[in-house]
């Protein structure tokens, strides 16, 4: 949809076009208790879904074109770093001192590794920290180091980590210590992928022509929602 909207609208004006999903999503949520109408919460949440994918594929290209060229890396790591702030938010709202209601993938892994239900929240707000500080890290230091070691960095980093998260996690009942390095695996994984492979992508789009920018966007949105949605859904059990 982001790429049609490029073909007729420019991109400051797509992005201004776009707020109109988002206020009318939230109009949407915010009335929906009290008029009763639980259709009326879906169809926000629908709306709120094409509202993201089209600021998430059209941000990050308008802040790289408009961006001056020495500081185009940390400009273009804004959007990631306020996805992790607003995600970090969540997880805080999700504590049970506050509203205790919200769930993350992450919960059923850290509960699986042996983690006590009652501490489970506070471990998922650890993992929300850490994401934000990796991604302001990535930032920061993306126009010293450069794209590519933080790239190949990242990606090692990650298998070097995961190999020691699959070890820890067929070993955790050796011992009541070994559920928390897999703790220490998660975190360690998720600060690799935030401070390079993870973050980094969004600015992919300075190696493609101008004209061939938003099929990029497109396609780079497309495939990290299509991971994203693959690898957080539960596997039914046979």
């Amino acid at each position: 949809m982001s790429s049609s909207n490029l073909s007729f609208l420019s991109r400051k004006h797509t992005l201004l076009a776009n707020n109109g999903f988002a206020i009318s999503a939230a109009l949407l949520m915010a009335c929906s208790l009290q008029a009763g109408a639980f259709e009326m919460l879906i169809l926000g949440r629908f709306i709120t879904g094409i509202d993201g994918g089209i600021a998430l594929s059209v941000l990050p290209m308008y802040l790289s074109e408009i961006s001056p060229k020495e500081i185009r890396g940390s400009l273009g790591q804004v959007t990631t770093i306020f996805i992790c702030i607003g995600m970090f938010t969540g997880q805080l709202l999700g504590l049970p001192e506050l509203l205790g209601k919200i769930w993350f993938y992450t919960n059923s892994i850290f509960g699986k590794a042996g983690i006590p239900p009652a501490k489970i929240p506070y471990v998922t707000l650890s993992r929300g920290g850490i994401e934000t500080l990796a991604a302001i890290f990535s930032g920061l230091v993306t126009e010293h180091l450069g794209r590519r070691p933080l790239l190949i960095g990242g990606f090692g980093l990650m298998a070097l980590f995961f190999g020691t998260l699959t070890i820890t996690l067929t070993l955790q009942d050796h011992g009541p210590w070994v559920p928390y390095l897999s703790i220490m695996g998660v975190l360690a994984i998720i600060a690799s992928f935030c401070s390079g492979p993870g973050k980094l992508t969004f600015l992919l789009g300075e190696t493609f022509k101008r004209s061939q920018k938003q099929w990029e966007s497109l396609m780079r949105s497309h495939v990290r929602t299509v991971l994203k949605a693959g690898l957080t859904s539960p596997i039914p059990s046979p």
